[in-house]
């Protein structure tokens, strides 16, 4: 089933299967909004406020809503690249989709919505609908509408709320390099080094909430050789499955209460790691959209109880 509502106090469409209903925000980039069970448990970190912060194309992401499931595309952080026809293009902090409004319709049981980028040089679109089992499924694609390359990367800023003591699931840790991108309390090592393999054990779990504790981000580093990650709490076990044959690479993002006194989890899968296309070039990853090139990709949000 799929309907209009609304989120705090801005419009939304609910997409609802027998086991999870998600909200869109369709005119403020896309975002998903909230996740919960039938029988109302909500997955995704909120805001506490009572009225959405928008983000504008030219504001500040963590100073806004900075919460819920947001489209990261073609970077995270901010940058300035060359393209290959000799011209300078910006791009904006935490990307461009997310700041603009998209188009949406519904078709049968699918939420179809798309943005074309600011610059008019990439269309990018995804389509929202159940699965066979009462998860949730997103298609997407991005399309290149220029003559020549453009530097890029996709994430996804899929942010949980976190619970004491939960555990991350993340098989390939165990298997793959894992570099810091910044711990604010700095327990973990110093940003750009390569996290030490007695600590990543512990990197996977959320602490006890505490204002000062730590916030952590770090990237595996090789490519992922599995696509399914579970975030286990009480007797819940969220479950993300991504298209890892194109989505290769993850994030992990584990905020226990430094970073504006949220408390939560962030998926990162991604199309190439380190938080730009720039930084991802530079270290040997693909970060490039061909000329008229297209990808697609998908994910899958669902939860399963366990004892």
């Amino acid at each position: 089933m799929i309907k209009k509502g609304f989120y705090k106090d801005v419009d939304a469409i609910e997409v609802k299967t027998e086991k999870l209903s998600a909200l869109f925000l369709p005119q403020l980039g896309g975002k998903l909004c909230s996740l919960k069970t039938a029988g109302g448990l909500e997955f995704m970190a909120e805001n506490p406020g009572e009225s959405y912060q928008a983000l504008d194309l030219d504001g500040s992401f963590v100073a806004t809503e900075c919460a819920g499931f947001d489209d990261m595309l073609p970077t995270i952080d901010p940058c300035t690249i060359t393209l290959s026809n000799g011209q300078s293009r910006y791009y904006y902090d935490h990307g461009e989709v997310c700041r603009v409004p998209w188009s949406a319709q519904i078709d049968g049981d699918h939420l179809v919505m798309g943005v074309r980028s600011p610059q008019d040089d990439y269309f990018f679109q995804k389509s929202v609908h159940p699965s066979g089992d009462g998860a949730i499924q997103v298609d997407y694609s991005v399309e290149n509408l220029t003559d020549h390359e453009l530097p890029f990367l996709y994430a996804a800023h899929f942010m949980l709320q976190a619970h004491r003591g939960a555990v991350i699931g993340v098989p390939d840790l165990q298997s793959s390099s894992a570099k810091l991108m910044f711990s604010s309390a700095g327990s973990i090592c110093r940003p750009g080094e390569l996290i030490p393999k007695e600590k990543c054990r512990d990197i996977l779990r959320s602490e006890p909430f505490d204002a000062n504790a730590d916030a952590y981000k770090y990237y595996l580093l090789e490519a992922l050789t599995q696509g399914v990650f579970t975030y286990r709490f009480d007797n819940v076990a969220f479950r993300l499955e991504i298209d890892q044959k194109v989505l290769k690479y993850m994030g992990v993002w584990i905020n226990n209460g430094n970073f504006k006194g949220m408390y939560n989890i962030a998926f990162e899968p991604c199309t190439a790691p380190l938080d730009s296309p720039q930084n991802a070039a530079a270290a040997g990853y693909e970060a490039v959209l061909p000329a008229r090139g297209k990808l697609n990709w998908y994910m899958k949000f669902d939860f399963s109880a366990v004892k």
